[in-house]
């Protein structure tokens, strides 16, 4: 199983919130200025200059969940089996919050869970929403 690499946005908000761990890939502008993706042991290897080193880590879903840990922000993605053997995902997050522990769930105006089709599409939604409290 191949891991899941965040979204533009989601990198684009761990840097301005701190993210600075090392990572294989990342997103970059290129000479005409449009967003590419990039490899950068592929960069480094293939270069003789000196590479374009990354403006955005693209991580995996996993190390950023693993980095948010580290500032008390616990995210959980709960799967819901339905009749009829399908499954959707719902998300939360838990902080500290001056002393008290605050469980956030994502909802709808009505008051429902919202539900992902995929673990991976709720993951990234936590990890997004999980990034703008701290």
């Amino acid at each position: 199983m191949k891991e899941q690499l965040i979204e533009f946005k989601t990198a684009k908000l761990a840097k301005e919130k701190g993210f600075d761990w090392p990572v294989r890939y990342y997103y970059q502008h290129n000479i005409e200025g449009k967003l590419i993706t990039s490899d950068l042991e592929e960069e480094l290897s293939n270069c003789n200059d000196t590479p374009n080193y990354p403006e955005w880590s693209r991580s995996t879903q996993s190390l950023l969940q693993k980095w948010l840990r580290k500032l008390h922000i616990d995210i959980t993605v709960i799967t819901n089996w339905l009749k009829d053997g399908k499954k959707i995902y719902y998300v939360g997050f838990s902080y500290l919050n001056k002393n008290n522990k605050i469980d956030i769930w994502f909802s709808k105006k009505s008051g429902n869970k919202i539900e992902y089709p995929t673990y991976e599409q709720a993951l990234e939604t936590a990890l997004y929403e999980g990034l703008k409290i701290i």
